[in-house]
């Protein structure tokens, strides 16, 4: 990589975790899948099982549950806070910031990992929605790896990528209904 490359790449991830993790607590407002998934993770952190269709719940939360089992270890770790909810969104986001840049340099070129590294960083959209507490920003790094690791799989035929990458379709069931897509991708690899 070169030096220009680093240096304009370590100025994107700073600015894209400015973006992200800035005044968390009151910026978005709160937005009402949050406080479900603040309460799902709160029960677990506490042993109960509320909002999983066990019990006594009377609402069934249909995502499956690797984001609030996450989200409740951090809970456990700190607090019950939309800003450790939010944290944890973030830092997913982040994650696929760091990533975005050697997976696409791998797959497709140096300019373009760049330019699509820079992008993600500032898209208003993908900004927003990455300080949301929401299942979904956890499906995104895993997305990332798991294309990586099929990638990487078929160009050497190596079955370990094979094996990395359906791990990282699983988890994504594990993560969010919505999941199932990119395990059906891996499927058809």
């Amino acid at each position: 990589m070169k030096r220009s490359h680093q240096i304009l790449l370590c100025a994107i991830l700073v600015l894209g975790a400015f973006l992200r993790l800035r005044s968390l607590g009151s910026v978005p407002a709160w937005y009402p899948d949050e406080g479900s998934n603040v309460a799902v993770a709160a029960s677990l952190a506490q042993g109960e099982q509320a909002y999983l269709a066990f019990g006594r719940s009377s609402f069934i939360n249909p995502h499956p549950h690797a984001f609030y089992a996450l989200l409740a270890g951090v809970f456990r770790l700190a607090s019950v806070d939309i800003v450790w909810a939010r944290a944890l969104s973030s830092t997913c986001g982040l994650l696929v910031l760091a990533l975005l840049y050697p997976v696409t340099r791998a797959v497709i070129g140096d300019e373009v990992a760049l330019i699509a590294t820079l992008v993600f960083a500032v898209y208003p959209a993908a900004v927003a929605y990455n300080r949301f507490a929401f299942t979904y920003n956890l499906l995104a790094p895993l997305y990332l790896v798991g294309l990586y690791c099929l990638d990487r799989y078929l160009g050497c035929s190596a079955r370990l990528w094979l094996l990395l990458g359906s791990l990282c379709g699983g988890l994504a069931v594990m993560t969010d209904v919505i999941g199932v897509t990119f395990a059906g991708f891996v499927g058809l690899v």
